[in-house]
């Protein structure tokens, strides 16, 4: 029997991406501030170009590197090159999609409250707070573009801005290793609920994205625990 929806499942390199992401900046200003263009920026992370050639790193891959202050095998490790399909299609019954969906959500709303927890308020503008508030006490984006008399467009473009500016705000007082530590327990969470939904895409979408932030996590707690020796070293 055939099923009636198919999904489209795209690989990217999640370390070149989380790094970027984390700086806050869009592929085009990242690429400004690199010195490449966006198009191979976004080539490189949807692995559509290569980093290396024949004779070794390429110069945009390595000025990469450089700006993010760790190796190319790092952002490239050798595994990455085994990658062949960057696209898969599956197909999937209604009852997949609502579970493919749940865990997204719940991921969504979890980290929602986690923003408003640690009191991001005071560097939002008025109508992102509301925005964000009322969104965390369970009204949809279209009651509140309803209430606001704006679009649900508009209104959704008001939270996206909302909370790129509050996760801008955390990454001020954080340190890498603890916005490492927050990723993995995010991706925890979204794992355990794709499990109870008995989702078994979204448990192998989530089990991968996890894999991939512990092998962040383990890089960040190796160079937190060098410096904090090298600094202990210093003193001594």
């Amino acid at each position: 029997m055939v099923k009636p929806f198919r999904i489209t499942v795209r690989v990217k390199n999640n370390r070149m991406v989380k790094l970027r992401e984390e700086l806050g900046l869009s592929i085009t200003e990242f690429s400004k501030k690199v010195g490449i263009t966006a198009g191979y920026v976004c080539a490189l992370e949807n692995f559509k170009k290569s980093p290396w050639s024949g004779k070794g790193w390429l110069p945009s891959a390595l000025k990469i590197a450089e700006f993010h202050g760790v190796s190319p095998e790092y952002i490239w490790p050798e595994e990455i090159s085994a990658v062949k399909k960057t696209a898969f299609m599956l197909e999937a019954a209604a009852e997949d999609v609502k579970r493919f969906k749940a865990p997204y959500e719940e991921l969504e709303h979890r980290e929602l409250k986690g923003l408003l927890e640690e009191k991001v308020l005071p560097g939002l503008r008025l109508n992102e707070k509301r925005i964000l508030q009322r969104r965390a006490e369970g009204e949809t984006s279209t009651e509140i573009a309803a209430d606001l008399a704006i679009s649900r467009g508009y209104a959704f473009q008001l939270e996206g801005r909302a909370r790129s500016r509050a996760r801008r705000v955390l990454r001020e007082t954080e340190s890498p290793l603890e916005r490492h530590r927050k990723e993995v327990e995010k991706l925890q969470c979204a794992l355990q609920s794709a499990r109870d939904c008995k989702s078994k895409t979204m448990e192998d979408y989530y089990l991968e994205k996890l894999r991939c932030a512990l092998a962040v996590l383990q890089y960040e707690e190796k160079n937190f625990m060098a410096a904090r020796k090298a600094s202990t070293l210093e003193k001594t």
